[in-house]
């Protein structure tokens, strides 16, 4: 069974298993089977059949370490896939009952505590967000600067909830929004950004994540957060250069449109003759119009471009090289015709 998963074979570990469970010999570990079982089905993202089999745990083998920990994952379940707390609360609340001893106890415990945390947020932000709108017999607004602070707290106990407890980014990624449009000033400002900046990084986006990274270096700068983002990447030291984010970008854009992609590098070249990420431009302009657009003007420009500006540059060899080798091309061709 154990060398069919490490094999990616999740389909025979799941037969071997079935097959055990039939095999009055495995009696004494058919427990531990069902939830080997559970683990196999959640790999092969099978959750009704995980959920059907932790349901039947919980009944066949009552008052155990295997039904504790099967109350457990059914919890978890009940957050990630049906988001129905109310029945997340009943089966943690389910695992020392069942087993009081079992290590998965005090992890149940502090599900309870995020779950009624948040109701208890979800309850404020509700009020929050009626009191925000009321005004009062003049019509200026009855909202003070101590509650638009005492709201961001809130916003930001459910982003930071749903995005890092549990595991709804997408619903976090909202809560983080609301509270950067609606609260600039506040002090959980910076707090929000830097969240929101590991939550994009997380899925992918880098090209956001990077510009929030360099707002929060350029503008609160003596923050823990500027120090964490400094601290994990040195090159947020003095701020990305807006050549940077372009770079990466473009890199981004390369594979679903190369032609924006080009204007992008373009662009940097344009824009900066300082910098490491200007030479990288450039040499990739000037290899891409020699080797496959087979632009060779276009070619030599770039690669003299490097020579003018970034003649030490790890780029500025092979650029010497070729513009030698295109120069002879075009004065061949020049005296044949």
């Amino acid at each position: 069974m154990q060398i069919y998963r490490l094999q990616g074979e999740l389909d025979k570990a799941t037969d071997s298993i079935k097959n055990m469970l039939l095999d009055e010999a495995y009696k004494t570990i058919f427990g531990s089977l069902e939830l080997e079982l559970v683990k196999l089905y959640d790999q092969q993202k099978m959750y009704p059949e995980a959920i059907n089999r932790l349901e039947s745990i919980s009944q066949d083998y009552p008052r155990s370490k295997t039904s504790a920990e099967a109350y457990f994952i059914l919890g978890n379940y009940s957050i990630s896939q049906e988001w129905d707390l109310e029945t997340a609360l009943k089966y943690f609340g389910m695992v020392s009952k069942e087993f009081n001893k079992s290590l998965l106890v005090k992890p149940a415990l502090l599900r309870v505590k995020e779950i009624n945390s948040y109701n208890n947020l979800i309850e404020q932000y509700d009020l929050y967000t009626i009191k925000i709108s009321e005004v009062d017999s003049t019509g200026a607004p009855l909202f003070t600067n101590k509650d638009l602070n005492d709201f961001a707290t809130i916003i930001y106990g459910l982003a930071e909830l749903e995005s890092f407890h549990f595991s709804r980014t997408d619903s976090g990624l909202v809560y983080l929004n609301q509270l950067i449009q609606l609260t600039p000033n506040s002090p959980l400002f910076p707090k929000a950004l830097y969240a929101k900046a590991i939550i994009l990084e997380e899925k992918g986006d880098d090209v956001e994540s990077i510009a929030i990274k360099n707002q929060i270096v350029k503008n609160f700068s003596q923050t823990d957060f500027a120090l964490a983002i400094t601290n994990a990447d040195s090159s947020f030291l003095k701020g990305s250069s807006s050549s940077d984010l372009k770079l990466v970008q473009a890199e981004t854009s390369w594979e679903k449109d190369p032609i924006i992609a080009m204007d992008n590098y373009r662009e940097i070249v344009n824009s900066d003759t300082v910098s490491e990420t200007s030479a990288k431009a450039a040499y990739f302009l000037a290899y891409q119009y020699d080797r496959y657009w087979v632009k060779p003007d276009s070619a030599l420009k770039y690669y003299g471009w490097i020579l003018k500006y970034h003649s030490s540059s790890d780029q500025a060899i092979p650029s010497s090289k070729r513009i030698t080798f295109l120069n002879q091309v075009l004065s061949d061709t020049s005296a044949s015709q």
